[in-house]
């Protein structure tokens, strides 16, 4: 009869696909606790793609990729305020059952090196274009949070239809 133990489960996980986990759990409640204990409106901009601060933490453009934030953060910052804690945990758990199985057949089909490749090259390259994105819309409109506030502003029409 086979024992289970947790031990021989995490073992049993490639090493890029263990990290990235951790990381992200890690990561992702650092990012929460200053978020539940300030009411400024991005706490952590070390950690998470903030346009205005990013070029003073250039590490941002891989980092955040390790942080699970929600939408709803963005709508609360933005227009209103729910309540942002529940949806970030759940979305962390969610990502926690959907990307280490993903990246766990990924890394054993392509190894180590090429899924450390694939993490760096989609994180880092994804960020830059949402970065420059951003930019480009501030400069044309004069105003960053534009697209923001017209999605959360339709969203908030659709929830009160129903």
């Amino acid at each position: 009869m086979a024992v289970f133990s947790p031990i021989q489960l995490i073992a049993s996980i490639p090493p890029v696909t263990r990290f990235f986990t951790a990381a992200t759990v890690v990561l992702s409640l650092l990012y929460l606790y200053p978020q539940w204990k300030s009411e400024a409106s991005y706490p952590v901009p070390y950690l998470t793609l903030v346009p205005g601060s990013s070029l003073f933490y250039p590490w941002t453009f891989f980092t955040s990729v390790f942080v699970e934030t929600s939408v709803y953060e963005v709508r609360r910052h933005l227009c209103f305020k729910p309540n942002t804690t529940c949806n970030t945990i759940l979305q962390l758990v969610f990502t926690l059952i959907a990307i280490p199985p993903c990246l766990r057949y990924l890394e054993r089909l392509w190894g180590a090196i090429e899924t450390i490749k694939f993490i760096v090259v989609t994180a880092t390259f994804s960020n830059l274009i949402a970065f420059g994105l951003n930019w480009i819309e501030f400069v044309l409109f004069k105003n960053a949070d534009l697209f923001l506030c017209v999605a959360s502003f339709l969203d908030r029409q659709v929830l009160t239809l129903f």
